[in-house]
């Protein structure tokens, strides 16, 4: 019910500001009571997304490039920093020491698919390529989000929706990719195109629709607008900052350089206490490798114990000992199963 008005207040442009904080705040609300169970970075993500984006665009009167830059870094944060966990982590698979990565991710992630078996099937050479590709991507690709060509930064969207929609295509993760997808989009915005859009010159649409949906200039006054400007730009300064804690964090190495910076222990406090909020994600999907495929059979009676059955689950392989080999389906994209999800972490601890 909340995500249905917060996205018709967003899609009618009646209040775009107050649609994704509503969502945000009752999400995160959520989230925060039902941990662990709606403890992934899935959950983080979104909540955060909807805050970044309805914090920033409150601004889009004033300052129309603030929410364009805050959407870039949070995307970018959320690519440099999968990729910073998988080199911070130490696991030698990431390193292609041995089996690579990607040789034993498709049969191991939580979900797989109809298309997981064939592509866990591919030669190793692939799945190395695959491995190294990751890091391009989750790397350098990410840095041309904030590149000054709109070329550039059309190969950075391009790179990511590709490796997104492959992942998406192999395995069943949600609503992961698409809302990458969706923020990575602000990459493709033009900032100024929302001075042209509403004087009524040809430009970016896209941008220039979101833009024009903002209050006025004028509305706030000329001090109010400076005002208003300069409270959008410490929001954003401040956040950058908290968020460069977690990124860090990923990278153990870069750790040790920035701990003795003058500040940095009293903004890793003030991060942990963002990420209680969840607006601060520490973002490092599969940093460590699963090598062996654990499955979890949970079984019940109706007879007092007499006699135990296995339960098998909805979509998850191996819920009970006769789907151990039934091929997965593919499911809708965007269909979370968060029972099946939140099983397959459970036999891992005692691994």
């Amino acid at each position: 019910m909340v995500g249905a008005v917060g996205a018709l207040l967003l899609a009618t442009r009646a209040a775009p500001v107050v649609g994704a904080l509503l969502f945000a705040a009752v999400w995160g609300s959520f989230t925060t009571v039902a941990q662990p169970w709606m403890g992934l970075q899935f959950e983080t993500l979104l909540i955060e997304s909807n805050a970044v984006f309805g914090a920033s665009y409150a601004f889009a009167g004033v300052a129309p490039w603030l929410w364009v830059y805050s959407m870039r870094w949070l995307v970018m944060r959320l690519m440099l920093g999968a990729g910073a966990g998988k080199l911070g982590g130490g696991d030698p698979a990431w390193r292609c020491d041995g089996p690579s990565a990607m040789a034993f991710h498709y049969l191991t992630q939580p979900l797989p698919n109809a298309l997981s078996r064939a592509a866990h099937a591919l030669p190793g050479w692939w799945h190395d390529l695959e491995t190294r590709a990751t890091f391009v991507v989750e790397g350098p690709l990410a840095l041309t989000f904030f590149a000054a060509s709109r070329t550039l930064r059309w190969v950075g969207f391009a790179g990511t929706a590709a490796f997104n929609a492959v992942i998406a295509a192999t395995g069943s993760y949600g609503h992961l990719h698409v809302l990458t997808l969706v923020d990575a989009l602000a990459v493709l915005a033009e900032p100024g195109a929302c001075a042209r859009g509403a004087a009524g010159d040809a430009g970016s649409a896209w941008t220039s629709v979101r833009c024009n949906s903002a209050p006025p200039r004028t509305a706030l006054g000329a001090a109010g607008a400076v005002l208003w400007w300069a409270v959008g730009v410490a929001l954003a300064v401040a956040y950058t900052a908290l968020t460069l804690v977690p990124l860090c964090a990923n990278l153990r190495g870069l750790v040790q350089l920035v701990q003795p910076v003058p500040g940095w222990r009293l903004l890793e406090a003030a991060a942990a206490v963002a990420q209680r909020w969840h607006v601060c994600g520490r973002y490092n999907l599969f940093a460590h490798m699963t090598r062996v495929r654990w499955e979890l059979i949970l079984e019940g009676t109706a007879d007092g114990g007499a006699s135990w059955h296995a339960l098998g689950f909805h979509e998850k392989p191996g819920g009970d000992a006769a789907t151990l080999d039934v091929r997965p389906r593919t499911l809708p994209l965007g269909h979370f199963l968060r029972t099946d999800w939140r099983a397959w972490f459970l036999p891992l601890a005692g691994a």
